[in-house]
């Protein structure tokens, strides 16, 4: 089995601790990352009752939305025991904060760990899952190997969209700002290369799809809530999209006005055109019967 090179470990932590230093201290998202967070929660929602989970592990944890460790939010809500991983400490420590906020503390369980050497026991976890990890690593299937070990029956992928719109002006902000490629392989980012990776292994397919198509091009990690408040600051107007930590939040509760009207054309949408505007693709996999308990 090949390994996940030093340079790439580092490459991850470079990436993860330049975004919550991006990050806002108010809490604010911006309209894309609420937007985002409200139809993958809706899809959360779904594969709990459809397999009933009771145990996720997320790792690598993802800090990429500005507020670390905000992922798996959704499932605490739901009673489900969170472990979040990360090979930065600094990331955890921000994501305890939010979690916090959120009076959700005593759901999650914070490691600081490799992505390739985790602190479980061997199928310890009902759903393990990461958000816009697994393309960042040459060889993905040392990521899934660990993943998978850990897992009692269910993975979940979900990576960035490379044949979105945004993908190339993102890479001319890198280029303009001197900030090296930290995204990952392009060609990770798509089903192709997402189901060649998962068929070295024995592991079925049991659910794909596009997910967060909204009628914006996807900004990626850019910093662009800070540059819309300076130009309407002034104005006289407030542009703020802020976590909700009231422990009752849940998406229907903020999937509301503009949002949720948005949200419900995207499930609209035809699966073609989403494939090819949508800002993430996801692919949900089970353990084959004779690989768990």
């Amino acid at each position: 089995m090949k390994s996940i090179s030093d340079q790439e470990k580092q490459t991850l932590i470079n990436f993860i601790e330049r975004n919550i230093d991006m990050s806002a201290s108010d809490m604010d998202e911006g309209i894309g990352t609420v937007y985002e967070r409200i139809v993958i929660d809706k899809y959360f929602d779904t594969i709990v009752q459809r397999f009933n989970i009771k145990s996720v592990l997320e790792s690598p944890a993802d800090g990429v939305t500005g507020i670390p460790g905000i992922n798996s939010l959704e499932f605490a809500r739901k009673g489900i025991k969170v472990y979040l991983t990360n090979p930065s400490q600094i990331m955890l420590d921000n994501a305890k904060k939010v979690w916090e906020k959120h009076r959700l503390i005593d759901m999650v369980d914070l490691k600081q760990a490799e992505v390739d050497s985790l602190p479980y026991d061997d199928s310890s976890h009902d759903l393990v899952w990461n958000y816009c990890m697994f393309e960042r690593f040459e060889h993905p299937e040392v990521l899934l190997q660990e993943m998978i070990r850990v897992s009692k029956k269910y993975l979940l992928i979900m990576t960035q969209n490379f044949w979105n719109m945004g993908t190339f002006i993102h890479w001319l902000y890198h280029k303009v700002h001197k900030i090296e490629w930290d995204h990952g392989n392009k060609h990770l980012m798509t089903f192709k290369g997402i189901k060649k990776a998962l068929n070295l292994f024995e592991l079925d397919i049991i659910d794909e799809g596009a997910i967060d198509t909204p009628p914006w091009m996807d900004t990626w990690d850019m910093p662009l809530r800070g540059e819309i408040k300076k130009i309407l600051s002034p104005l006289g107007f407030q542009w703020e999209w802020k976590v909700k930590t009231e422990k009752v939040t849940t998406p229907e509760k903020n999937k509301k006005g503009i949002i949720g009207h948005l949200a419900d054309i995207e499930y609209s949408l035809p699966y073609w055109f989403n494939k090819f505007q949508t800002h993430h693709l996801y692919i949900l996999c089970q353990k084959r019967e004779k690989n768990h308990d």
